[in-house]
């Protein structure tokens, strides 16, 4: 709920103020003097009271004499009446002022002293003024792109005095209020299905409606003032077009809609004895009946139902309710509408209540996701926490971003709005003017992939543009259904973690702003950078208005996160270094699987900022490989003690800063290059090239020499005198030879009078030839190895990296894997199939070339073995009490190394988001299954595997249900053994409600580890071998429980297979083809592997 304080001024109130102003304007008129330190009485009734403020006198006269000659808006395109206005901060601005419409004739010419204005700053057209000249003195609001609004009102009750404020010096305002608007279409229209091409305010057309607003006593008795019936109901009027005129500037700007007062509409304005107005409690109802004149017979009059297009209700106590949504034209229901408060003046009532209330009736759904407020159906809830656009619900519910609405309506407004009135029940009676300019066309660009916690920029292009003004926005479109009741956090899969930003004059918004992202955060509050696999669509609308009058186009776009690529970073210039211009420089940064699919991000762009993060103008580097770090030579630019580096992918839209502020000085030389590393292959010379720079102005003489070069090798340095800024500077290290294989750092010193300058280079010299490796683990022909198996080599002198190669056959024609690391160990990340027999060998390298291949080697992979453990411990009860947890326990008992697992879980709860649940195995991993999900939903029956869909909680119970993804990935598991006890622990994060573990189960997929006896080579003969006609298998007893042999061929196909009963046992040999066969021996589920040599 949102409170508000009436306040009331006391008769006398003394107020300082220090004020800054100027008075040089050109043809410009100006009604402003500067207030400084006075005592003031007679002050006017205000619901608040500005943290910051300026005092002016006003020649109010003098104003109203120059704007009545103002020419009617659209009637010329500029205006010879220039008014001088001031800001908050002491300045004034030059503005082109024109009348505007916003009665109907009738209803002018009855109150001539009603007038309102628009205008249009003389140097930048971006800035408007809208303003009132009415019985309560003069109202004015100014707006800008990327400007705060600004207020001018009345301070003093005589209308001399006028306080300057801006929107950041509202302060919270304590009053009840609430949106008692059922978000149903009561037209019976589901509004967001109606022609959902027509999205925009796109048509070059002007829609003017005719506004009936009634009022109860209540509210006239606020504004009626003193003197005649007829002076008390102009008061009211006045007051309800000050209101408006600043609805319809918002309005006008966003939606190309305008609304003028009906002809009579001061017979619906009620004062004096309330007991005597038509209204009791029922203000929807009673507003309909009384503007359609359904209450004529009981003495209060009303203008008919031709006779309006919208109707509304001003109040002091009835909160807010359109009566209906997107009943704007419709009959019965169009005037239903009404907006209560107990101070209803000011931006808290115009803009975050009125507005809203009619963005209902015009066909706008609520935009905040949270769910102690939300009453939609989950569509359209796209705003974080309580949000901050016109139809959010800012300041009014946790949590609450801000206290008050900007004025703007979100993306998904302008869409529904603008499908209502130009094709649905709210397009059939507008008056249509043709407007001067036609719609920008928005271009959002394509969609992009991104790694999980890393920054991003959006940045969209429009054509069409002409000489109007235009606006960008860029603005998360994703409905958070069910809602919550936090803000978002990094592991929220659906709904926004953005909020929405009023129009900047720039199509480009970084996520989150580009401020944080330097301080290091990268989830301030309400802007925050997903850590989780997930999918973002961002709307670009573009604003384009003359007059005030806008057009506008909208475009979608998707990012989406990729939850096993990230976070991409700098990982370099993490601490305050100083680099001199000229200097090499080297970047560093996390590729974080950037450079592999869904991302494939083949090159970045190194950009310099000397501001501290606020701009990145300077490029250091464009379209370089992304392969996590490049040399780069430091820009001549201003000396700073606030460098900072911005590494950004090309081609896509996400970046990284590096950590620290550094220095960049500019001394009297340097010598640059960016080739620091040099692999040299003997026996050829390494080469090193530089450029010797100077800067202001130095001339000195610099000698330059080379140390740490291999023993024995000749180094010459061409010119090794250097004075001229640009010289070419040659360093050749030759005489190298097999002797001298190895690193070698190197330091090139420049040293010119006290100058020094240093530059450390690092040489490796490399064999053109190189030795091949031998294979170390998995042995030849080894059985029941897993299917992510561990292959180990020997480490060659001078490799560089190693490619592996897995084949179906030992001439390795079918390749099946092929890896290049730069270790001599490697588990394989791809799965083998089961019970295959695979071949692998194994070549170095190096930048000199390719080794030979190592031997070949060859092993069988296991059978897969699938199990079933279920819980034999349920069910278990989860406390209502107080925050607790429980382990629940599986063991199991085959030994299996694991390749794949699910988990099945059946739980009874009432609120889930109060339940956690973690699975820990036999090795102490753990990982996440569920947490903080679904809110006040109900139950859990669900499959959690790594194969599963998103979770989604549903209405009905169970709230989560089918085969769905756990928070954490299960493949963490693969490989560890199966074997031992299995936790699930379950956690109830709040008292009050509870339920009960009802089942739990594993399913567990992996091959079954066999060992091989120490002894079984002592206890097996096989004799003799070779042999052309028989072999024997002896053992040394005949009661094994399960004792066996197969064999197979050197290409893995089966030959026989037999179970040993007795302590001898023949073997014919005579009919298979010669060469080399695989006995595996089974005793009592251990094996062992022997050669058979057929003559």
């Amino acid at each position: 709920m949102k409170y508000f304080v009436n306040l009331l001024f006391p008769m006398k109130y003394l107020f300082t103020i220090v004020v800054l102003f100027n008075f040089a304007f050109a043809k410009a008129q100006n009604f402003w003097q500067p207030i400084l330190q006075t005592p003031y009485e007679n002050l006017e009734s205000r619901n608040f009271v500005p943290e910051n403020y300026l005092l002016y006198n006003l020649n109010l006269d003098g104003l109203k004499q120059s704007v009545a000659a103002a020419p009617m808006r659209f009637t010329s395109s500029h205006s010879s009446v220039i008014v001088s206005m001031p800001d908050a901060n002491g300045d004034f601005r030059n503005f082109e002022i024109f009348e505007t419409q916003m009665m109907e004739p009738q209803l002018s010419a009855k109150y001539q002293d009603i007038r309102t204005y628009i205008g249009l700053n003389v140097e930048d057209a971006a800035h408007v003024i809208r303003f009132s000249l009415t019985s309560h003195g003069f109202h004015n609001i100014e707006f800008a792109p990327g400007v705060l609004t600004v207020y001018i009102d009345p301070f003093t009750r005589d209308h001399e005095v006028y306080i300057v404020y801006d929107r950041s010096s509202i302060p919270e305002i304590k009053e009840d209020f609430e949106c008692f608007t059922d978000e149903v279409a009561l037209i019976g229209t589901d509004l967001k299905n109606i022609n959902t091409v027509s999205e925009s305010a796109d048509d070059s057309v002007l829609r003017t409606y005719r506004v009936a607003i009634s009022c109860n006593a209540e509210y006239g008795n606020l504004f009626a003032g003193t003197g005649t019936d007829a002076q008390k109901r102009a008061n009211i009027q006045a007051r309800q077009v000050i209101t408006m005129n600043r609805v319809n500037g918002v309005y006008e700007r966003d939606l190309a809609v305008n609304m003028i007062f009906v002809a009579n509409n001061d017979l619906l304005l009620y004062f004096g004895d309330t007991s005597l107005d038509p209204y009791t409690n029922d203000f929807n109802n009673r507003t309909q009946d009384l503007i359609d004149g359904n209450l004529a017979g009981q003495g209060f009059p009303g203008i008919g139902n031709a006779n309006y297009d919208i109707g509304h209700n001003f109040n002091t106590s009835g909160g807010g309710n359109a009566g209906c949504i997107g009943c704007v034209c419709v009959a019965g229901q169009k005037g239903s509408g009404m907006t209560g408060r107990a101070n209803p003046t000011g931006d808290p009532f115009d803009i975050d209540y009125v507005a809203h209330e009619m963005g209902h009736q015009f066909g706008g759904y609520h935009s905040m996701a949270s769910s102690s407020c939300r009453s939609g159906s989950g569509q359209t809830e796209v705003e974080p926490g309580s949000g901050s656009t016109i139809m959010a619900y800012a300041g009014i519910c946790n949590p609450n971003i801000q206290n008050n609405s900007d004025d703007y309506f979100h993306y998904v407004n302008i869409r529904d709005i603008t499908a209502n009135i130009k094709t649905g029940p709210s397009s059939s009676c507008p008056v249509i003017t043709n407007v001067s300019f036609t719609a920008p066309i928005a271009n959002a660009g394509i969609d992009y992939v991104i790694p999980f916690s890393t920054a991003f920029v959006l940045t969209g292009t429009a054509t069409n543009l002409g000489s109007e003004t235009v606006v960008y926005n860029w603005e998360q479109n994703d409905p958070e259904n069910p809602g919550s009741n936090n803000g978002p956090d990094p592991t929220r899969i659906q709904g926004p973690m953005y909020r929405s930003l009023p129009s900047v004059m720039v199509p480009e918004r970084y996520f989150p702003a580009l401020s944080d992202v330097v301080q290091g955060n990268l989830t301030p509050a309400y802007e925050v950078t997903p850590s989780v696999a997930r999918s973002m669509e961002f709307a670009f609308t573009v604003r384009k208005y003359d007059m005030n009058v806008g057009q506008n186009d909208s475009d979608l776009m998707n990012v989406t996160v990729d939850g096993t690529s990230g976070p991409f970073t700098v990982t370099t210039q993490d601490s305050n270094i100083s680099y001199n211009t000229g200097e090499a420089v080297v970047v560093g940064w996390d590729v974080a699987g950037t450079d592999q699919a869904p991302i494939n991000t083949t090159s970045v762009d190194i950009l310099l900022s000397v501001d501290g993060g606020l701009t990145f103008d300077t490029v250091m580097e464009l379209s370089t490989p992304n392969d996590g770090t490049e040399t780069v030579v430091m820009p001549v630019v201003v000396p700073t003690n606030q460098a900072r580096i911005m590494v950004r992918a090309n081609g896509n839209v996400y970046y990284a800063v590096n950590s620290s502020d550094f220095t960049v000085t500019s001394d009297e030389f340097s010598l640059s290059t960016t080739d620091l590393n040099q692999n040299v292959c003997l026996p050829a010379n390494a080469i090193y090239d530089f450029t010797y720079r100077t800067f202001n102005g130095f001339s000195t003489p610099t000698v330059l020499t080379l140390t740490g070069a291999p023993a024995g090798s000749n180094v010459v340095i061409s010119p090794n005198v250097v004075t001229n800024d640009n010289t070419p500077v040659n360093v050749t290290i030759s005489g190298l030879n097999n002797s001298m294989v190895g690193s070698y750092n190197l330091i090139l010193d420049g040293t010119a009078g006290t100058a020094m300058r240093s530059v450390e280079l690092t040489l490796n010299v490399l064999e053109s030839s190189l030795a091949a490796v031998t294979l170390v683990e998995p042995v030849d022909m080894t059985v029941d190895v897993a299917l992510f198996p561990t292959l180990e080599w020997s480490a060659a002198a001078g490799s560089q990296e190693y490619d592996i190669e897995i084949a179906l056959d030992s001439n390795f024609s079918t390749i099946i894997q092929a890896v290049t690391v730069s270790t001599n160990i490697i588990t394989l990340s791809s799965s083998l199939n089961e019970d295959t027999l695979y071949y692998w060998r194994v070549r170095n390298r190096n930048v000199c070339g390719n080794g030979v291949y190592s031997s070949i080697r060859s092993f069988r992979t296991a059978n897969i073995i699938c199990v079933n453990e279920s819980s034999t411990v349920v069910p278990l009860a989860i406390s209502s009490g107080p925050p607790s947890s429980f382990d629940a326990i599986i063991t199991v008992t085959d030994n299996i190394v694991i390749n794949d697992i699910s988990l099945n879980i059946d739980l009874s709860h009432t609120w889930m988001s109060d339940v956690d649940i973690y699975l820990t195995s036999p090795s102490g991993t753990q990982i996440t299954i569920i947490e903080d999900r679904c809110n006040n939903r109900n139950d859990l029956l669900a499959t959690f595997t790594d194969d599963g869909a998103a979770v989604q909680c549903t209405f009905s119970a169970p709230t989560i249900s089918g085969t769905v993804n756990a928070v954490d990935m299960f493949s963490v598991f693969n490989g560890e053994n199966a074997l031992g006890d299995w936790v699930l622990t379950v956690a109830d994060d709040t008292d009050q409600d509870g339920g009960s573990l009802n089942d739990w189960s594993l399913d567990i997929c992996g091959t079954q580890t066999l060992s091989v006896l120490d002894d079984l080579e002592n206890i097996i003969t096989l004799y003799p071998n070779p042999s052309n006609e028989f072999i024997y298998l002896q053992l040394d007893r005949a009661d094994y429980t399960n004792a066996g042999f197969d064999i197979y061929d050197t290409a893995g196909r089966f030959i026989l297979s037999q179970s040993v009963n007795d302590v001898l046992t023949k073997v014919d040999l005579s009919h298979w083809a010669s060469g080399m066969y695989l006995i595996k021996i089974t005793i009592d589920d251990q094996v062992i592997i022997k050669q058979v040599i057929k003559e």
